[in-house]
C-alpha cells in the first residue's frame, strides 16, 4: 500500500472490505488513528463530498496520478507546499455521505439496535429469543413485537406465538390466512431444528 502520509493530494483508487470502489483526492490522513479522508467530486453537481475511512477498512489502495518525491523537509514547509492547502472538514457531510454510501450497513446496525431494544429486559427464554430474531430478521419491519406478557406477536396480532414458543403455540388470533400461519411456523419449525442442532454439537 502507497504511504499515505506523503500522499496528500494525489488522485487515489481504493477498494473497501465490502469490495465498495472509492475514486477521490486524498485530503489528509492521520497515522495515530488511521484515519483517511477523501475528497471526491459529485456526481449531480460541482460540490465536494468528503469521505472518512478507517486504514483497516481498505483492501486495496493504488494511485490514479504521480506519487511525489518523499518530502523530508520539515511539517511546517510540508503543509505550506501541499497542492490542497487543509482546511476545514464540513462535519455535517461526513454522515450523509455514510448512510448514502453505505445504506445496506446502516440499514442493518439500525435493526440490530431496535432488536436489541426490544428483547432487553424481557423474561423470555433463550429459545424464544432465537424464534422472535429470526421472525425479525425475516419479516419487514414492525411485523414482529412482544406484548406485556412476552409473547411474540406477528403481523399486528394476526398471529401470536405463547410460551414455550414452540410451532404448536403458534395461534391464529385474527383473521384466516392458513398460509400465513403455515409460513410462520415453519419458520420457528427451522429456528428449533437449528438450536436443536447446536446443543447436538451439529
Amino acid at each position: 500500500m502507497l504511504s499515505l502520509e506523503n500522499c496528500v493530494g494525489l488522485k487515489i483508487k481504493l477498494v473497501t472490505a465490502d469490495d465498495e470502489t472509492i475514486v477521490g483526492s486524498i485530503h489528509s490522513y492521520n497515522p495515530n488513528n488511521g484515519l483517511l479522508s477523501l475528497v471526491r467530486q459529485s456526481e449531480n453537481s460541482s460540490k465536494e463530498n468528503f469521505i472518512v475511512i478507517k486504514n483497516t477498512f481498505i483492501k486495496s489502495l493504488s494511485c490514479l496520478s504521480k506519487p511525489k518525491d518523499v518530502n523530508t523537509s520539515s511539517i511546517n514547509e510540508k503543509f505550506a507546499n501541499m497542492p490542497r492547502k487543509p482546511h476545514p472538514v464540513p462535519l455535517n457531510m461526513l454522515g450523509h455521505n455514510y448512510k448514502v454510501t453505505n445504506a445496506h450497513v446502516v440499514k442493518k446496525y439500525q435493526s440490530q439496535y431496535v432488536l436489541n431494544k426490544t428483547l432487553a429486559d424481557r423474561k423470555i427464554t433463550p429459545e424464544g429469543k432465537e424464534i422472535f430474531t429470526s421472525l425479525f430478521n425475516l419479516l419487514p419491519d414492525g411485523d414482529v413485537s412482544l406484548d406485556k406478557n412476552d409473547n411474540i406477536v406477528v403481523f399486528d396480532n394476526h398471529i401470536v406465538i405463547s410460551k414455550p414458543y414452540g410451532a404448536e403455540n403458534c395461534k391464529m388470533v385474527s383473521g384466516n390466512d392458513d398460509q400465513q400461519l403455515s409460513y410462520i411456523k415453519k419458520i420457528i419449525k427451522d429456528a428449533w431444528m437449528r438450536l436443536e442442532s447446536e446443543r447436538k454439537g451439529g
